[in-house]
């Protein structure tokens, strides 16, 4: 069945009032220009960009840029590579990190510290959703696993 006669089935069947409306979703679903994957920018999917910051200095990055890893079947940006595309002159290992959400959460305010450098590298970010995830063997609490993550902060250890 090709996508004309999909859309002449659909508009047949459905009231006169929706047919302009079905057959479109048909023409819309059988089109070959759809774009998907991480470049899928439809309303309502975050911006693909996370924002990081160090002391006064602040750089938007576009985790679309970043080469993704592959951690357990999924295709994601490791928190490394997203620091590094800052160029900020620190090393990771000396400072502390924190991760902010769309709507303000941060793991803090669960009672969780801030994340030490020396665990960044087990950490990635989803280029879609944004959502942290983390390597298992760091045996890290729910409460770093950010949904929408927005900003993500080194802080010089204390």
């Amino acid at each position: 069945m090709n996508c004309r006669s999909i859309g002449r089935a659909l508009a047949t069947q459905a009231p006169r009032i929706c047919a302009c409306a079905t057959a479109a979703f048909g023409i819309l679903a059988c089109g070959s220009d759809q774009v998907i994957g991480s470049t899928d920018l439809s309303p309502g999917k975050p911006d693909p960009t996370l924002v990081v910051q160090f002391e006064e200095q602040s750089v938007d990055v576009d985790l679309r840029t970043i080469e993704t890893s592959n951690y357990k079947g999924l295709n994601l940006v490791g928190l490394v590579r997203a620091w590094e595309r800052a160029k900020f002159e620190a090393d990771i290992n000396t400072l502390v990190f924190e991760f902010v959400g769309s709507e303000g959460f941060r793991p803090s305010s669960k009672d969780c510290d801030n994340l030490p450098g020396t665990q960044l590298n087990g950490g990635y970010i989803d280029p879609i959703s944004r959502k942290l995830v983390w390597d298992e063997s760091l045996g890290l609490r729910g409460c770093y696993s950010v949904s929408d993550t927005t900003h993500m902060i080194g802080h010089t250890s204390p």
